[in-house]
């Protein structure tokens, strides 16, 4: 069964991708964008850690990126939201079920998996706002 869970080489090469798309490849303009020290930008591109859930969101929110995409590599890079259609119910549930699915699997942490949940909820419901309007 392949591995749903972030693998720290992976999510430092998604992150390297985000920070050259909408950054210029500038780690201090990422840094600036979501409030971290470089350092800490350096340490991720790195491998040598990975961002709280918090941060994740942050840059999610800064660059109109998916989260689930950012923190398994899987589904599309760009929230669709960002292309006139809202967060579907189904793209709630699969990024949840990769979350739940990663417990065990790897060395992420729950606390990082229950606040990677909590932020996909947020843009869920941000999602059904705007699509109300």
């Amino acid at each position: 069964m392949e591995d749903e869970c972030p693998d720290m080489s992976t999510f430092k090469d998604r992150l390297r991708q985000l920070r050259d798309q909408f950054f210029n490849g500038n780690n201090n303009r990422l840094a600036l964008s979501i409030d971290v020290a470089e350092s800490s930008v350096r340490g991720w591109l790195d491998g040598a850690r990975l961002p709280n859930a918090k941060v994740v969101g942050r840059v999610c929110d800064v660059a109109g990126v998916n989260a689930h995409w950012l923190i398994t590599g899987q589904g599309d890079m760009m929230l669709r939201q960002r292309t006139g259609a809202a967060l579907s119910d189904g793209d709630l549930k699969q990024s949840l079920m990769a979350i739940v699915a990663s417990r065990g699997s790897c060395n992420v942490s729950q606390e990082f998996r229950i606040a990677a949940a909590d932020e996909l909820a947020r843009l869920f419901i941000h999602s059904k706002k705007e699509k109300a309007r």
